[in-house]
């Protein structure tokens, strides 16, 4: 027996007109959203993969592509919609920094394999594995890259997008723990323990200015303000989605439940279909929410649109970018 999932990514225009962009054969499985499309923080481009390729397509249709997009690569927007970084290429994956004004693409490194991708002040930072260690690596394109942690341990990281501070989870296999550390770039050696925790890092993220940090475990939802030690504020189990808006809110989601941090409140937004996808449009700041069958609006309650076997949603051009999917199973021997 063989399940497949054919997916399909859409533009719906505000007359309700439905475009399509991209169509895929993929396993079903767990997929970053964001490595499969993702519009830029001033709406102004759409990227997505399709067929090995990267497209790049701003709002008036007109697009520009990378080759060698492959399964499992990365991509991500500047904090100011002027660039896309992105990992092409397999046997050396490099990673490429495309002006979106231009349309020039520059190679920045390249690695035996490049794990994950964000975006700093000043550039790109990109944990990788090269001569058998991980390591954390700083890529400008006016400058060499310049290694900020040498950690076999590394199990994930998140960066201030408009700063310099780094929060980094390593794995100590001597105490079976997870290390929660933070550094600034510009002085990697001065490290701050923001935790200690027994189970296993299932998401993180951080706001802008890198001054607040949340991220889940299996059982619970932890957060961070500066140097001070992460505090468990949820017991919730199973957060799947968890983003900071540029206003500093912090949202989070499970299969059945979205629940919008702002000050001391709490919107919680409840459906009865499945949770699939959460995250913040960066223009109208709207929470969105995609289920199997409908976008929604977390905050106001509202449905933005229903679409069937849906798997994730944005806004763009003054209409959605939707991406949904439909499983097959074959049998045979």
């Amino acid at each position: 027996m063989r399940r497949s999932r054919t997916e399909h990514l859409q533009i719906v225009q505000a007359d309700g007109k439905h475009v399509e962009i991209a169509t895929a054969q993929r396993s079903p499985g767990e997929l970053t959203t964001q490595d499969v499309f993702q519009v830029s923080p001033d709406g102004a481009y759409l990227a997505y993969a399709s067929e090995k390729v990267l497209h790049v397509r701003s709002a008036d249709g007109n697009e520009r592509t990378l080759a060698d997009y492959l399964s499992r690569s990365l991509m991500r927007f500047s904090p100011d919609g002027k660039y896309l970084a992105a990992v092409l290429g397999e046997e050396r994956p490099r990673v490429v920094l495309l002006d979106l004004a231009t349309g020039q693409a520059q190679s920045l490194a390249d690695f035996a394999r490049v794990k994950q991708l964000e975006w700093m002040r000043d550039g790109v930072l990109a944990s990788v594995s090269e001569n058998r260690k991980d390591l954390l690596v700083a890529l400008s394109p006016t400058a060499s890259p310049r290694t900020l942690r040498e950690s076999n341990y590394l199990d994930r990281f998140v960066a201030a997008a408009t700063g310099t501070r780094i929060v980094v989870f390593e794995n100590e296999p001597s105490d079976s723990a997870t290390h929660v550390i933070a550094f600034d770039a510009a002085r990697p050696a001065e490290t701050h323990e923001l935790a200690t925790v027994t189970d296993s890092i299932t998401n993180a993220a951080a706001s802008l200015d890198g001054q607040h940090v949340a991220f889940t475990t299996a059982l619970a939802l932890w957060t961070a303000t500066g140097d001070q030690k992460a505090q468990a504020i949820s017991d919730r189990g199973g957060i799947h989605s968890l983003w900071y808006a540029h206003d500093g809110r912090l949202g989070y989601a499970t299969p059945t439940s979205a629940t919008v941090l702002e000050g001391g409140r709490a919107h919680r937004f409840d459906t009865e279909g499945p949770i699939l996808m959460l995250r913040f449009d960066p223009l109208s700041q709207r929470a969105l929410v995609a289920t199997s069958t409908h976008a929604w609006d977390a905050m106001g309650s509202g449905r933005i649109a229903q679409e069937p076997e849906l798997l994730g949603v944005d806004h763009f051009a003054g209409g959605l970018v939707v991406w949904t999917g439909h499983v097959t199973v074959t049998h045979g021997w």
